[in-house]
Parts: C-alpha cells; structure tokens; sequence
C-alpha cells in the first residue's frame, strides 16, 4: 500500500510540476507559442507605450493590415494599428489605449471587412496575446448579457449561459490557464521563437504593413460570399459607435474606408448581402454625420489580390495611393 500512495505521490508531483513549466513558458515566453499574429499585436502595444505621436492612425483588420501601406500614404504621418481578424471591439479598445497614453490622432481611418462586422472570428485571441488588460475584459463583458450578444464563434469558444462563468474563463485565459492553450502547445511545441522575432522585425520596419497572400492572382471567392445576408453583430454594432462617439468626443477626425473585394467574390456575392449592408451604413452615415465614409463595398481585379480577402503587393499600392488621394481631398 505504501509503495502505491508514493507512486502516486510520485506521478501527481510530475504531473504538477510539468504543468508548472508549461504555464511558465506560456507566460513568460510568448514568442515561443503564438502565431504570427502575436507580433502585429505586440508592435501595437509597443507603439502605443512609446514617444511617436503619428498624425494619422488606422485600425482595423487583417484586410486592412495588408491594404494600408503607410509608406506609399506618408511615413511621416501614418502608422498602422490593424490587428489580423479583428473586430471595431478591438478599434474602441486600441483607441482607448492611445488616449490614456496621451496620444490624440488628428485623423483616425477605421476599415474593417464586412464579415467583421458580423463575427470575430479570431476571438479570444486579443486576449490570449493580452491586448486586454482586466479592466478592459470586464468592461466588455459587461456588454454580454445574453446569447445573443456573443460576438465570437461558438465552435471556437463555448457560451456558457451564465456570464460570470464566461467572464471568469476569459480572465484564465489572461493568465495562460494552460488547458486553454492545448492547440497552441500542440502546433508550435515552444518553438515559434525566430519565426516571430523576424515578423517582429518585418512588422516594426513595414509600420504595421504585412502581406497576407502572396499569390500573382486570386478569383476564389472571400468569406463574404459564403453568407445569405448582412445580419451586423448586436456587440460589435455597439462597439462600432462607440469608436466613432469616442473620436468624436475627443475632436479625432475619422474616415471609414473599406478595402476592395476581389472581382470574383464582388460578383458573387447575394443581392441581400449588399442591400442590407447599405441600409446599415445609410443609418450610420444618418447618426453619425461627423464621419466621412468610404464604405461602399467595391472591387479590384483579381491580380490585385494575393488570396481571396487580402491585396497583394500590387493591390497595396494601387489602394494605399487611393487613400492618399482621399487623405489629400479632405485636407488632413
């Protein structure tokens, strides 16, 4: 019986002690584990902390990442602050964060996909790379009263009907609870290290500017295409006006610009997709008449794009030299 009980001794003490490491390595290391996205996330976070003031800031997602070149706009004003399938959740918040820091934009570009409107599709992962602090965790999560104001996918995160119990699983996750990590811990084995430490590089020499697809040509369809309608996000939708009402509180001019779809997905995309996603920003453009918008949803030809959703080089240029033209028409 004593041989037993130290045996077990002996393998929950292993057990303990592996977890331990694990948990270390995910908080202290992050470069270790996170995908790529970590870097763009961590460039923001360093730039806000840091001297530089830009003039002109934009913030939105990945199809804005690889659309807004702030080297071909002005890399003497512009930076990029986009964050890869982000929401305007994460804008309000990285806007946020500017202002506490004491930084005031004269000018904020805000570009987010349509299909952003409707899911993020990359949450918890602001939290996850600790974007969010706590404060700002429970400040969205008391938006969430119910179901229907989930903003995320439920195949990637559960709700719980209980919103304590979603709040606290979010609050494990900003400690790197290790069982939340699995699929992390899996696919980089900690050994993510030089892959992120060169896309760090890359990103803070680009100004926050990053190629997604890196293909001559794309006429596959994007994420768009796939949904029946524009149904906008009860969440999301708040967290949209929010941005816009804390620019405007604080005298930011804003311009909304959509990036282009690519001509396949432009022409395949459902009639009620379109109709609704008008009638939605007719009502923006009604409530909030301080904002210059841009959001038509328009197309580029295929060999401007480098996957279905995201501009290649080529693509880059030709858009970054539309909304210099749009910058320098409205004056900023």
């Amino acid at each position: 019986m004593k041989r037993f009980i130290k045996k077990i001794t002996k393998f929950f003490s292993l057990t303990v002690l592996l977890f331990a490491i694990i948990w270390i390595n995910l908080l202290i290391f992050p470069n270790n584990w996170s995908s790529s996205s970590f870097s763009i996330t961590n460039n923001i976070k360093n730039h806000i902390e840091s001297v530089k003031n830009n003039e002109i800031l934009i913030i939105g997602d990945s199809r804005a990442v690889a659309g807004f070149n702030p080297k071909i706009i002005d890399s003497n004003k512009v930076y990029n602050l986009n964050i890869g399938g982000a929401t305007p959740i994460t804008g309000y918040f990285t806007l946020k964060k500017l202002l506490n820091s004491g930084k005031t934009p004269k000018l904020l570009i805000v570009s987010y996909a349509p299909f952003h409107l409707i899911e993020d599709d990359s949450y918890p992962r602001i939290i996850k790379e600790d974007f969010l602090n706590f404060n700002e965790i429970s400040e969205l999560y008391d938006e969430i009263n119910s179901e229907n104001d989930v903003f995320w996918r439920k195949d990637k995160f559960n709700y719980h009907k209980y919103n304590l119990v979603n709040r606290y699983k979010a609050y494990l996750l900003k400690i790197k609870f290790p069982i939340f990590f699995s699929a992390e811990i899996k696919n980089s084995k900690f050994l993510r290290k030089s892959e992120n430490l060169k896309m760090t590089y890359d990103i803070k020499n680009q100004m926050g500017f990053f190629t997604y697809g890196k293909k001559d040509f794309s006429d596959l369809n994007n994420q768009e295409v796939e949904l029946n309608t524009f149904n906008i996000n009860k969440t999301i939708s708040k967290y949209l006006t929010k941005l816009f009402r804390l620019a405007n509180d604080n005298n930011i001019k804003l311009i909304y610009i959509n990036t282009p779809f690519n001509e396949a997905s432009k022409l395949n995309l459902n009639n009620s997709f379109l109709n609704n996603y008008e009638k939605k920003f007719n009502l923006y453009k009604k409530e909030f008449p301080e904002v210059i918008f841009y959001s038509q949803i328009y197309s580029y030809e295929n060999k401007y794009f480098g996957d279905p959703s995201h501009l290649n080089k080529n693509g880059s240029k030709k858009f970054s030299n539309y909304v210099k033209g749009i910058i320098e028409h409205n004056k900023y």
